[in-house]
């Protein structure tokens, strides 16, 4: 067991926790992680059909569009009508209560594993005798304000010293 201390820090090696007990938080996805991964591929499979479908009504437009000229399209017409029939199949499929609902559960379940994410982290963080993000912001915070008091107690020597030449020069 190594027994020396990590600089800087008050906790030394043989005090952290073992990296089985570490380890044993990879091993155990909680239940409520499973459902998220759920609740995403659910999301992302109908979002999927959804394109499809999406895909499928912008053709059957162009189509229409197309058939609509009486001579053959030109190249430009094609391309025009190609982006009208999938801007007006997008607009009309994304205000559609389905797409809306597929895509508000696809964001929920990415803000759930998200929030997961972040207790996972906290919890190894924890096993690994890390420190906390809020004891680091702490001492970014407390870095800062001492850097900023010994910047000003620099500036207030160098007057006072500055000073202090300035009698001498005047004595001699």
């Amino acid at each position: 067991e190594i027994a020396s201390c990590l600089v800087g820090s008050e906790m030394c090696i043989r005090d952290s926790p073992s990296m089985d007990t570490a380890w044993s938080l990879f091993n155990q996805p909680t239940q409520q992680t499973l459902e998220s991964l759920k609740d995403l591929q659910g999301a992302f499979i109908e979002i999927n059909q959804l394109h499809t479908e999406l895909g499928q009504l912008a053709l059957q437009r162009f189509q229409q569009l197309q058939q609509q000229i009486d001579v053959e399209p030109t190249e430009d017409q094609s391309c025009a009508h190609w982006l009208q029939a999938g801007e007006e199949t997008f607009k009309k499929v994304t205000q559609t209560e389905p797409y809306i609902n597929a895509q508000k559960r696809l964001f929920e379940a990415l803000k759930q594993l998200k929030t997961q994410q972040h207790v996972f982290g906290t919890q190894l963080s924890e096993q690994l005798g890390f420190p906390s993000q809020q004891t680091i912001n702490n001492l970014k915070k407390a870095l800062h304000q001492l850097r900023t008091e010994f910047a000003e107690h620099k500036e207030h020597t160098e007057a006072a010293i500055h000073r202090l030449e300035l009698r001498l020069k005047k004595r001699s």
